[in-house]
């Protein structure tokens, strides 16, 4: 074997050293989830568990209308919701591995100072403060990089117009939905929507 012919057999050999090893620490690497926190009201829970079926999403629900320093918390697991006492949500405990990222929904009115906690075991937390139907889903759209066919069905599904354009001189993804009649929707000619999904079950009071 000439000596160029040499070089490149051990610079292969190098590289699938190397892959091989990335590989096992892929394997190795558990996947990190992420969370989307949301208050127990009917519609923005069904919004979450619509945009859930587009990607993978733990969901968190929180109810603090009796009291905001003592809410009840509620993960969605295995088809129902379970209760997390204040302790395990403040230390992350009800979720492994720890989150890539979180997204709190609520005003800074709706939202508990508990819930804010999240930023202590999440790797990064991001708000949209908002529980308005349209404002959610372009707030939703835009953290979570929705992409348009998702906008679309979701504006569909909550009877709401697809405007392409500026909101507030930014950028607002790439569509704005406005509440509308539900003979005005606005859609692309020919675009096929999915049956609606099924309702979730309201989370324990």
């Amino acid at each position: 074997m000439n000596k160029p012919n040499r070089i490149l057999s051990l610079v292969l050999a190098v590289a699938a050293v190397a892959f091989a090893g990335s590989a096992r620490a892929a394997r190795r690497e558990p996947v990190r989830p992420n969370v989307l926190i949301i208050p127990a009201r009917y519609v923005v829970v069904q919004v979450a568990f619509d945009v859930a079926a587009f990607q993978p999403l733990v969901l968190v629900s929180y109810q603090a209308e009796r009291d905001m320093n003592n809410p009840l918390l509620h993960v969605w697991h295995e088809g129902k919701w379970a209760y997390i006492n204040a302790s395990d949500y403040a230390q992350g405990a009800f979720i492994r591995p720890s989150p890539g990222r979180t997204v709190i929904v609520g005003t800074d009115m709706d939202v508990p100072p508990l819930v804010l906690q999240a930023e202590s075991w999440s790797e990064s937390v991001e708000r949209v403060k908002t529980i308005d139907t349209a404002e959610l889903i372009n707030g939703l759209g835009r953290v979570l990089r929705l992409r348009s066919r998702q906008i679309k069905w979701l504006a569909k599904r909550y009877k709401l117009t697809v405007i392409q354009g500026h909101l507030r001189g930014e950028r607002a993804g790439r569509y704005v939905m406005q509440p509308t009649a539900p003979t005005t929707i606005v859609l692309e000619t020919g675009e096929s929507i999915p049956a609606p999904l099924k309702e979730p079950i309201a989370p324990i009071p």
